[in-house]
């Protein structure tokens, strides 16, 4: 494999070079290679307990860090009997199976972690090979191609071992390694950061919530005077108009690709701006489905029961995806967190055997506490300005990830 450019540091000269990993293994660079592949020691269900040694599965692998608080555990002696599969803190950890592609480093006070079927442990010596290194080329794009061309070429959702150590990763000198990967570290630690940040907004706010509709918190009007108490409603008298959507039929193409928006439930966030799907004033007339306009609430009663958003242009939906015009005077925002809040609720009244769902007449039965239509904005305001600065560092995230992949493509091309 040709020599590929790097992402240039001044004190380094000079192109990469790229060697498989059986390479690595031949000069004793990669000092351990195997996976979780137990045969007859495999773990029956009954034998996982709630205490022991973690049994690390590919679903355990995120942000490249292995979450052992939600691994399963294994007793020490019944831990004690597997021969292969055994990870330790630094193993650099690859999912294989199933789950294809998260990697992550072991960092545990653990003497070691057995590894599931589903899980390959590469073992670097750090004096050759940095593992933090590594950790970066794995989640590269040329890394992701590899492995993404073994597995067309099987029915199997896998990459074997074997497949593995045909794989090409470069090797910089030792130094080189060590500088990229503290830069690349410093990028992630900036992405945690914000990830801390945004789970900490989202926490307050869910408290925030519980206090406002709960009413254990009161706001003021703009004289300090009390607001009048809340009034106890059924969602039902403050709504105008309530429906389900329609779906046309799929294999009819003149029915879409119009220029009508039609609401699914990927679709369904704070503000529905856009749809994925439209459909024709054809496909509008022969289904079921309704022009629902710009403003009008849109509430999930079907599958994904509960989310709700608000349509920022005139849209149609799907059936199991409800619109709603409110009375006047009742404020929007307001009755959109209601029934973000009442997700539960919705959950609860769900009916059906094998689809659950949520009909309109049972959404209308809701109560919830109504007060004055100035403590109504209020509340929207205040709830809509945490909003923003979840969505502003949910944006700052989605930056630093493209900027980080943006180097990792320029250095692993």
């Amino acid at each position: 494999m040709s020599a590929v450019p790097k992402l240039r540091f001044p004190e380094f000269d000079g192109e990469w070079i790229y060697v498989t990993i059986q390479t690595l293994i031949d000069e004793n660079t990669l000092v351990g290679h195997l996976d979780g592949n137990h045969g007859e020691l495999y773990p029956r269900s009954e034998e996982f307990a709630s205490f022991g040694v973690p049994y690390v599965s590919a679903n355990d692998l995120i942000d490249g860090l292995v979450d052992l608080e939600r691994s399963k555990r294994l007793p020490a002696d019944r831990a004690k009997k597997f021969k292969k599969g055994i990870a330790k803190t630094g193993d650099l950890l690859f999912a294989h199976n199933a789950t294809v592609g998260p990697v992550a480093l072991l960092e545990t006070d653990f003497d070691y972690v057995i590894l599931s079927t589903t899980v390959t442990y590469f073992r670097f010596n750090e004096d050759r090979y940095s593992s933090k290194f590594a950790l970066n080329i794995f989640q590269s794009e040329s890394f992701v191609r590899q492995y993404s061309r073994v597995m067309s070429q099987s029915t199997r959702n896998q990459v074997p071992i074997s497949q593995q150590r045909k794989f090409f990763i470069p090797k910089p000198t030792p130094d080189e390694q060590q500088k990229i990967a503290s830069f690349l570290s410093s990028v992630d630690k900036k992405i945690y950061l914000l990830r801390q940040k945004k789970d900490a907004l989202e926490l307050y706010k869910k408290g925030l919530m519980q206090k406002i509709f709960s009413q254990e918190i009161s706001f003021k009007q703009d004289d300090g005077r009390d607001f009048p108490n809340w009034e106890e409603v059924a969602l039902g008298d403050v709504i105008k108009e309530i429906g389900d959507g329609g779906t046309p039929d799929t294999k009819n193409p003149d029915y879409f690709g119009g220029k009508i928006p039609w609401v699914v439930i990927e679709d369904i966030s704070e503000k529905i701006e856009k749809t994925k799907t439209t459909i024709t004033e054809l496909g509008l007339r022969k289904s079921s489905a309704k022009i629902w306009p710009k403003g009008s609430l849109i509430l999930s009663t079907g599958a994904t029961i509960g989310r709700v958003g608000i349509a920022q242009t005139d849209v149609t939906t799907k059936q199991g995806i409800c619109g709603i015009i409110l009375n006047e005077g009742v404020n929007y925002k307001f009755i959109f967190y209601v029934l973000t809040w009442s997700s539960p609720w919705f959950l609860r009244m769900a009916q059906g055997n094998t689809i659950k769902e949520v009909r309109a007449s049972t959404v209308k039965k809701m109560t919830f506490g109504l007060p004055s239509g100035e403590e109504q904005k209020k509340i929207a305001s205040v709830l809509s300005a945490l909003d923003a600065k979840i969505q502003n560092t949910s944006s700052q995230i989605e930056q630093m990830e493209t900027f980080k992949k943006g180097l990792l493509q320029q250095m692993f091309v």
